[in-house]
Parts: structure tokens; sequence; C-alpha cells
């Protein structure tokens, strides 16, 4: 038994580096204008930079929870993620005066709104990813599993 969760403890950690690690490749393929790393595979669409931002700060709040437990960066981390998806999610429902795309990342763009934009379900799972790690940090294990459910439905 000790075996099988000592495999999948180092598998987490495994996919957690690997999502950092893709998450770099995206941001600096829209920095440095590589398609190839936009797309990470051959024909398929772009990765918004906006999204690949917020896999680099899950993917960091869930190292940095593993390795030092410093727990204001992790919240700080999963915050953020929240507050933008949310005004995401506000955006696309009721409008805001501005976009959150283009505030954070307004040159990659191009006054392109549609195809680079983060899609309202991208940002809804984000929101429950995030909400799911703060509980699970917490030692709330019921909330953890009924949003991971969600999350996977």
């Amino acid at each position: 038994m000790e075996r099988s969760i000592r495999i999948l403890l180092m598998l987490s950690r495994v996919f957690k580096w690997s999502v950092l690690a893709l998450s770099l490749c995206v941001l600096v393929g829209w920095y440095y204008d590589i398609d190839l790393l936009k797309r990470l595979l051959i024909g398929s669409i772009f990765m918004n930079p906006i999204t690949a931002t917020l896999f680099l700060l899950i993917s960091l709040s869930a190292i940095i929870e593993l390795v030092t437990l410093n727990k204001l960066a992790f919240l700080i981390f999963n915050g953020f993620v929240i507050v933008v998806c949310s005004c995401k999610l506000v955006d696309y429902f009721i409008g805001l005066p501005f976009k959150i795309d283009h505030l954070i990342f307004g040159d990659f763009f191009n006054g392109n709104d549609k195809v680079y934009s983060m899609a309202p379900t991208t940002a809804i799972l984000f929101i429950l990813l995030s909400l799911a790690q703060v509980v699970s940090h917490f030692k709330k294990y019921f909330i953890y599993d009924f949003l991971m459910v969600a999350i996977f439905l």
C-alpha cells in the first residue's frame, strides 16, 4: 500500500512541474511570437496567455504548498486566480468597461477579442480548482471532494 501511495505522490509532483513548464513555454511563445510554443501541438489552437498564466499560478501554488508551506504566497496566488476568473465571468455575463484579458496582456491581442479571449467555462474551472486547493490546504476534504467532482463533471 505504501509503495502505491509513493508512486502517486511522485506522479503528482511530476504533473505539477509539467504544468509549470508547459505554461512557461506558452508564455515564452507569446512573448517572442513563436507559434509552435503558443500551441504546443501542431494543428491545435493557441493557448490564451491569461490561461497559461493561470495554469502557472495554480501549479506554483501547488508546488509552494508542497515544498515550503508558505501560506501567504499560496493564498495570494489562488486569490489572484479567483479574482481574474471572476472578472472574466462578470464581463462575459454582465459586461465590464474593460476586458481582463486585455488589461493584463493587451499587447498580445492586437484588438482581436473573440479569438484569444479566455472561455467562461475555463474561468469556472479555474475558480473551482483554486477553491479546491485552498479547501484541501485547510483539510476540509468533504468540500474538496465535492469541488473535484464538479470539476470532473
